[in-house]
């Protein structure tokens, strides 16, 4: 703290316990005291306006500084200041000694602009007066470098203390109490910036040298002992700090007493180190011991009284407390807005706790609020880049977290961190700190690959700052370990894990923070290794020590208890699991409430064990279920305001889980009445893809009996993978909708149409004006058309899609073709793009149709043009055709939306690197308004289905886009038969401008004339290619292809196609529609 007078203040920065307070004490007034007595004497005996009446009324105020009532001080040194102003002159040097205590007590009351503005007054008349290199103008220099160290500006306090200390050394000496209170504020300043061993070195000194000459149990001597505890405590030295701490503790309670506020206050330093070792009712017992000592002693509403009150509610907190944590916090907060103002700095810090109290009951609106209030405030008085601010900014971002706005919470956490590196560095520990939020943000989101970027960053930055077994570089370990999970990379997890677990038990011991969730997640990855009764081994050991540091009812005991039922489910002792998950989901339901994400997590829990222990009856499961889907609202607002596809799968994750056993429950258990949240919640990801593609809000989703009622004269065939040889089905016809369960190869064969409660159902598929089928699992990749014998057929991403209205977006009436990529050059054997893909003569053939069916209403690109660039670039087509190869890479480490690709010009060229492009790429084009994409390509209907999320590939990336329908293929094509078929579509398709007519149409056209289609396309390949394709060798194959597929389709009277170098008849069916069909 700053003290006034001539002779310079010991101004020392102690983190941990403020001693200073704003508020007048009701201490010394009622009774009078030496002070007051001699003011008093000097007063009537010499007048008022007597120097030395003066000099005895300075020291009665610095009497109500010691004693914390700085309103007091405050009064009393102005009314020094103004009479020695108005008795010797402003730039007297007894009035300018008055004005540094005057900016001394402005200091103490939080006023640090008030402060700066009068202690600069104070250097700079010295400065003129006694010379730069005077010793007390060097100590109003430190005084000002430490008020504007509180107002933030880092970049030139350590240069003016620096200075400050260099010239007291040379004038002085460098163990005169002057150089030693310099040089311990150097060593402040250091703290301040992160560099603890350095601040640890030069207080280290500051120690030496005042307990050499003062000796080890003076005052100055054990005040540099505690802040020398506080640095090697921020050092993650904590045994040190306790050390250190009990000594200046057990010092001055020898000689002070223990009710002496230097005792008090070493207590209660005590109680924080006790804290940070994680003994948290050590902690408390301390905490409490030092707040009655001071209500006793120093009144209920005292500044260190307040401090330790303050204290009490984080041990609170600490233990899982939160409800005694409120009320205490809200004490604090009112006491000190009464006494303070509701803008003072204390008052501002206690609503920020209070926030957080609020935070940790799950109540994140008011948490918002009243966070949002202190930022807002901070702002105005200590401007938007000081440090205090942007910590306020942070808790800001982490209540838009807990409210599920994801994309402000990064937004502000990466201002806060960016603002907060360029002042003070990006090694500081508050900057990694900083980082280490954004990374659990964008893994909470699902991003992983960022995540475990940031978290390498932040775990090298830890160790090379703080060293390799500091506390939060063992936190960040960890965190990096989490992260490895997250992507894929187990082995490397587990061994991080596991030296972070065996590094914080030697370091921290075993009941500290860091080793319990190191011991936690080793937990999971014995689990996952099938050591089931290790995992259970140490789910138990995290539990028990949570629950003796913490209390049973801390959130993290709850989750601990909510795992260890987990394990015993893996062990198969359901009994016993489901006993522990109902203890844990209602003690977390009471707490944080039903639809608390940590709340559906222990019920997620509690579900799986309820449907693998076969006693348990439907009533229950239902009960659990409904509880489930009708809180999960939160969760999906959450998962919608993702931006990154990918991200928003990751988060989605225990979401599908669920899923999955709903559809058990729904066809395996028969338990009908769930049957609406296993159709409404269907693909949920792809509908919130759509309309965060397209900007539209996600809306309510349809119930069976809404679409049944909406659907008119059309049938629905809504199937759901069970397992590899079953199938859900529901059927939703007009009012009516019913489920079954069929075999998988019932389903290929077609037979399960004839199933006795189908067929009732369903009655014959002719009399419906149309059929939709929403595949899944296989299903995707299989022609109902073919399996029905029914051409009235096409699909959908989601049943939802049927009831949303077309975009109404503008597009140009055009149709853009590309066509006949150049696919020249030939890939090696160990590439990760797939085979090296051959040239598609009957793609250049499709071009030439094209362009002779629409003219100048139409662009093709073809060849070299048929580029990445070209593609990627097209915006808005009417219609958009790509006769090209499809493929979905066959690589699990990549992204699904990554593997599907189509092959463009240059592919073969292995150094090129936009020789395709993948559906990723497609799903951020703009083809609003496109209402028609036709993918003439093999495999393009191919893709990676993940139950309950639909299909990813290309077909799904069009979609995004905007396209309205697709004419894809589910299965390998033909190229000169693909040629075939989209001359005939697209002569249909102009006179028409009916996409699913106009595929109807042609189909039916081709099993009659498809033969005569395949001769004229013969004739135009030997006039046209001739001269195009130069290999003479390669030109003679295809025609005698054309002229053996001709000869071989004249014997069975069809057209035929090849398959496993085969020719079987060519049905069309191949191709299919998706989309919502207009006037079906």
């Amino acid at each position: 703290m700053l003290l006034g007078g001539i002779s310079m203040s010991k101004l020392t920065i102690d983190d941990l316990v403020k001693q200073e307070d704003e508020e007048e004490i009701d201490i010394g007034i009622k009774e009078k005291n030496p002070y007051q007595e001699l003011y008093d004497l000097c007063k009537s005996k010499l007048g008022e306006n007597n120097l030395f009446t003066l000099d005895t009324l300075n020291n009665l105020a610095n009497y109500y500084r010691d004693l914390g009532a700085h309103n007091k001080a405050l009064e009393l040194h102005e009314e020094v200041y103004v009479k020695r102003k108005e008795i010797l002159g402003k730039n007297n040097l007894d009035t300018i000694s008055a004005l540094n205590d005057l900016a001394c007590s402005y200091f103490d009351l939080r006023d640090y602009n008030k402060a700066a503005e009068l202690q600069n007054t104070v250097y700079n008349t010295r400065k003129v007066i006694l010379g730069e290199s005077d010793s007390d103008t060097l100590k109003a220099l430190s005084n000002l470098a430490v008020i504007y160290s509180y107002l933030g500006y880092n970049d030139k306090v350590l240069e003016m203390k620096n200075t400050a200390y260099n010239a007291l050394k040379d004038n002085l000496g460098e163990k005169h109490p002057d150089a030693l209170i310099a040089l311990a504020n150097l060593a402040s300043s250091y703290s301040d910036l992160g560099d603890y061993n350095k601040a640890v070195e030069l207080q280290n000194v500051v120690y030496t040298a005042r307990k050499e000459i003062l000796g080890a149990n003076h005052s100055d001597t054990l005040f540099a002992l505690n802040n020398l505890a506080n640095y090697y405590s921020y050092l993650g030295h904590y045994n040190t700090a306790l050390e250190m701490r009990n000594t200046v503790y057990n010092t001055r309670k020898e000689i002070l007493g223990t009710n002496h506020p230097d005792t008090l206050t070493a207590l209660a330093n005590l109680g924080l180190t006790y804290s940070d070792l994680g003994d948290y009712k050590k902690a408390l017992e301390t905490e409490n011991t030092a707040y009655n000592a001071r209500k006793k002693f120093l009144g209920e509403t005292h500044p260190d009284t307040l401090t330790s009150l303050s204290n009490l509610a984080n041990c609170y907190s600490d233990l899982g407390d939160c409800n005694k944590a409120l009320e205490i916090r809200k004490a604090v907060y009112n006491t000190r807005k009464e006494k303070l103002g509701e803008k003072h700095a204390d008052t501002l810090s206690s609503l920020s706790s209070l926030a957080t109290s609020y935070s940790d009951l799950g109540d994140y609106n008011k948490a918002y609020e009243l966070q949002n209030v202190v930022y807002n405030e901070r702002k105005k008085i200590l401007g938007e880049n000081h440090p205090n601010t942007l910590s306020s900014l942070n808790n800001l971002a982490n209540s838009y977290f807990e409210l599920g706005d994801y994309n402000r919470a990064l937004q502000l956490q990466n201002t806060a961190y960016n603002a907060l590196k360029d002042i003070l560095g990006e090694n500081h520990p508050v900057i990694l700190s900083a980082l280490n939020n954004l990374a659990n943000f964008y893994s909470n989101l699902g991003d992983y690959n960022t995540a475990l970027e940031m978290r390498n960053a932040v775990y090298n930055a830890s160790k090379e700052t703080l060293g390799e077994n500091h506390p939060d570089t063992l936190s960040s370990l960890i965190n990096l370990a989490n992260s490895c999970t997250n992507s894929g990379d187990n082995n490397k997890a587990f061994k991080l894990q596991t030296i972070a677990y065996i590094s914080s038990k030697d370091t921290l011991g075993t009941k500290h923070l860091n080793t319990v969730t190191a011991l936690n997640n080793l937990a999971y990855f014995y689990s996952s290794l099938g050591d089931y009764n290790k995992a259970l081994e140490m789910r138990n050991a995290v539990y028990n020590t949570r629950k003796e540091n913490l209390g049973e009812n801390h959130l993290s005991t709850l989750i601990a208890l909510s795992n260890l039922g987990g394990a015993y489910s893996d062990i198969e002792d359901y009994n016993k699991a489901l006993e522990i998950e109902n203890i844990a989901y209602n003690a977390l339901k009471e707490n944080l409430g039903e639809s608390h994400p940590d709340t559906l997590l222990a019920l997620s829990n509690l579900l799986v064990s309820q449907i693998l222990q076969d006693e348990t009856d439907n009533e229950s499961i239902k009960k659990s279920l409904n509880a489930y889907f009708e809180n999960i609202n939160n969760l999906k607002r959450t998962a919608f305001s993702i931006k990154e596809v990918s991200s928003r799968r990751n988060f989605l994750k225990s979401f599908n889980e669920i899923y999955e056993l709903l559809k058990s429950c729904v066809f395996e258990r028969n338990i009908k009445d769930l049957v609406d949240y296993l159709f409404i919640n269907k693909n949920l990801s792809f509908e919130m893809d759509v309309n965060r593609f397209h900007n539209e809000a996600m809306g309510e989703r349809l119930s069976l009996e809404e679409v049944s009622h909406m659907i008119s004269n059309k049938l629905v065939i809504d199937f759901y993978e069970l397992d590899n040889s079953k199938y859900g089905l529901i059927l939703i016809k007009k009012g009516k909708y019913s489920q079954c369960v069929v075999d998988y190869e019932d389903l290929i064969s077609g037979s399960f149409i004839n199933d006795e409660d189908i067929k009732s159902f369903i009655g014959s598929l002719e009399d419906y004006d149309h059929i939709y089928i929403c595949p899944d699992g296989n299903l995707y990749n299989l022609s109902f058309e073919r399996v029905l014998d029914c051409l009235n057929i096409s699909y959908l991403s989601s049943v939802q899609t049927l009831f949303k209205k077309n975009t109404d977006d503008d597009y140009t009436d055009q149709l853009v073709s590309f066509v006949y990529p150049d696919f020249s050059g030939t890939q090696s054997e160990d590439n990760d793009r797939g085979d090296t893909k051959g040239v598609l003569y009957g793609s250049y053939l499709e071009g030439m149709f094209i362009h002779d069916i629409y003219g100048e209403r139409s662009t093709i690109y073809s060849s070299h043009q048929a580029n990445h660039d070209n593609f990627f670039n097209t915006k808005r087509p009417r219609v958009l055709h790509v006769s090209t190869h499809g493929d979905y890479l066959d690589n699990e480490n990549m992204e699904p939306m990554d593997r599907g690709i189509l092959c463009l010009s240059g592919y073969n060229v292995e150094d090129n690197n936009f020789g395709y492009i993948s559906a990723k790429e497609i799903q951020y084009m703009d083809l609003k308004g496109t209402e028609l994409a036709v993918l003439s390509a093999c495999n393009t209907g191919l893709g990676e289905n993940i139950s309950g999320e639909g299909i990813y590939g290309i077909r799904r990336a069009f979609e995004l886009a905007g396209c309205q329908t697709l004419l894809l293929t589910v299965e390998e094509v033909d190229d000169f038969n693909s040629a075939i078929f989209m001359k005939s579509f697209y002569e249909r398709y102009n006179q028409t401008n009916n996409v699913y007519q106009s595929f109807k149409d042609t189909k039916e056209y081709l099993k009659k004339y498809g033969l005569v289609e395949l001769k004229e396309l013969r004739d135009v390949f030997e006039k046209e290619m001739k001269n195009k394709i130069k290999n003479p060798f390669v030109y003679t194959r295809n025609l005698n292809e054309f002229n053996k597929r001709i000869e071989e389709s004249e014997t069975i009277g069809q057209i035929v196609r090849k398959k496993n170098n085969q020719y079987i008849q060519e049905d069309w069916n191949g191709f299919i529609i998706q989309g919502k069909i207009e006037n079906a």
